[in-house]
């Protein structure tokens, strides 16, 4: 089913004129196994797009995450003829899933497009973790620190091993890859890195006050990792401008 898309970065449910849209081969997928997702991204005339500008050395980032805000992967879609992509899916449980597609048509506007799919079957209804600024991946502990800036919040991560601080190495162009999901209706910030020293930190312009799950991907010993953060977001540290992303009819959490 094709999904209306906005302009700005940092949310996924606003409206735009530019009037983009993903459709997909199929938005009902199998449970239990891998499976590939086919789609094309179309222009306000309905033709398929097929040229794309790299932002974060990709042309394009795929994050799939459950409506629970349980399971999460970010994938690198391949741009095939005619303006196809195609991803490899993971193995998803029953349930519904959020699909954004964050990216730049050569010379058009930042992109972030959403589409839902559906897996048939009894959903586990799994709860949201309880907010946490720790998380352990593996034998690794990451750290999360909110702090207020002038046009939003500056989160910092990091890493440690055995209490040894850990530094990541380059993943997709910086220290590591930040997304935020909304919990209540499972809008978009991608937020982006920040040029300071130390701890890895990234911007997130004006949230919307609510809770929200993060998803900081990083590298460690050549393997990619996923800490995962439950963090509330008070009015008090929201913003200056308190604008927070906007949301278009119609969309929200299913």
């Amino acid at each position: 089913m094709p999904s209306t898309a906005l302009a700005p970065t940092h949310a996924s449910n606003s409206a735009s004129g530019e009037n983009y849209r993903i459709h997909v081969a199929s938005t009902v997928v199998t449970a239990g196994e891998p499976q590939p997702l086919s789609f094309v991204v179309l222009d306000g005339a309905g033709e398929p797009v097929t040229q794309f500008e790299d932002r974060h050395e990709r042309p394009m980032h795929l994050i799939v995450v459950s409506n629970d805000l349980a399971d999460y992967a970010h994938l690198h879609p391949k741009l095939g003829a005619g303006g196809t992509w195609s991803a490899e899916l993971p193995a998803l449980d029953p349930g519904g899933y959020r699909v954004v597609a964050d990216a730049v048509p050569a010379g058009g506007p930042d992109l972030v497009l959403t589409v839902d799919l559906v897996v048939p079957g009894v959903a586990a209804g799994r709860p949201l973790p309880e907010p946490t600024r720790i998380a352990v991946v593996d034998d690794l502990e990451v750290g999360l620190d909110l702090a207020p800036a002038a046009d939003g919040l500056v989160a910092g991560l990091t890493v440690r091993r055995a209490g040894l601080v850990v530094e990541p190495e380059p993943y997709l162009g910086a220290r590591g890859h930040l997304v935020a999901i909304d919990a209540d209706d499972l809008a978009y910030l991608h937020v982006h890195p920040t040029d300071s020293d130390g701890p890895v930190s990234f911007a997130i312009a004006d949230p919307t006050p609510g809770r929200y799950r993060l998803f900081f991907d990083f590298s460690v010993d050549g393997q990619v990792r996923t800490a995962a953060f439950t963090v509330d977001i008070s009015a008090d540290t929201a913003g200056a401008t308190g604008e927070g992303h906007a949301h278009a009819e119609g969309e929200g959490h299913r």
